[in-house]
């Protein structure tokens, strides 16, 4: 397959207070050797600094491909459906 027909993924991201695992998610898929990939973030309601850690990362590393959507807490469930319809 070449890579004009390659389709883009959306990879989605739910997060609750994981601000001490979420770098090395994202770096983890950031790893993959797939080039079209979109991570969609779902920021929870976290009451830690998940979303400042988000933030900084996405900065560091300079991507567009990272989405970040903050909401207050839904829930895993609800988090993952706002994660849907977008």
């Amino acid at each position: 397959m070449t890579t004009t027909c390659m389709p883009q993924i959306a990879v989605i991201v739910s997060c609750y207070n994981y601000e001490a695992f979420i770098t090395e998610c994202l770096q983890s898929i950031l790893n993959q050797n797939y080039p079209y990939c979109h991570i969609i973030l779902v920021d929870d309601g976290s009451e830690d600094n998940s979303v400042q850690t988000i933030q900084n990362f996405c900065q560091s590393q300079q991507t567009k491909n990272i989405t970040l959507i903050t909401q207050s807490n839904n829930g895993q469930l609800g988090s993952f459906m706002q994660d849907c319809k977008r």
